[in-house]
């Protein structure tokens, strides 16, 4: 498994984890952690989708 599948599964475990979750800032920053996994990997419309998600908290 590379390194950026390692990387999204983490992502997502952690997102599954905190689909229950009340504690915004965590919720945030997950998001942004997607924001930078999507631009990082060039999947731009992914990264604006959670970039507003996480904006929306800050």
């Amino acid at each position: 498994m590379g390194d950026d599948q390692k990387e999204y599964k983490a992502l997502m475990t952690a997102k599954a984890k905190l689909k229950e979750s009340q504690n915004l800032l965590d919720i945030a920053n997950l998001n942004s952690a997607f924001v930078r996994y999507h631009f990082g990997s060039g999947n731009l419309d992914s990264a604006v989708y959670y970039a507003q998600k996480c904006l929306a908290f800050f």
